[in-house]
């Protein structure tokens, strides 16, 4: 059976199927971004973009299916946790770019929320990263922390810095006070 329906008065009635999920209504209005680090799920409801937050990456690497990306991070790291932990995001991510056709999202080491040159430093080395997998800098979207030192159009700014330095889209987020 098929209805109609508007979401806004002001807009156009568009047709719908009552066989389609909320989820797929949702996406006919917004961008969805999966927020989970386990890639079967993420095949299944199908997002625009994707993110790697580190506590999505450590979820999924504790899942036996993904020990293969946990094995690959600790050899390249060579004892280097920050390493490690960077190339076990870029590991998922890669894999994501395989399944979204959007953005990969990457954050960058909230403890570096403070240290504006070291953000920058960190966030080309996981450009870099995504690059040595074959992952062109236009599907990788860089996630900054937001932070109260000085202002917000400093952060602002600073995340603007960030895209003039680095050739990939930044976002800002995880804001602490």
């Amino acid at each position: 059976m098929v209805k109609e329906y508007s979401s806004n008065p002001k807009t156009k009635k568009q047709k719908t199927d009552e066989s389609r999920t909320s989820l797929q209504y949702l996406m006919d209005f917004t961008t969805i971004v999966a927020d989970t680090g386990d890639l079967d799920s993420i095949s299944k409801f199908k997002p625009q973009d994707a993110t790697t937050n580190p506590s999505l990456v450590l979820q999924a690497a504790k899942m036996p299916e993904y020990s293969s990306l946990v094995e690959d991070a600790i050899l390249y790291g060579k004892g280097d946790v920050h390493i490690t932990m960077d190339k076990l995001s870029v590991n998922f991510g890669e894999k994501l770019t395989k399944i979204v056709p959007g953005f990969v999202s990457t954050e960058v080491d909230v403890r570096l929320s403070f240290d504006t040159e070291a953000t920058i430093r960190k966030a080309k080395q996981i450009i870099e990263l995504y690059k040595e997998v074959g992952v062109d800098k236009s599907r990788v979207l860089i996630k900054i922390a937001a932070t109260w030192e000085g202002n917000f159009d400093v952060v602002f700014l600073d995340g603007m810095r960030i895209l003039y330095f680095i050739p990939s889209l930044t976002t800002i987020s995880l804001l602490f006070n």
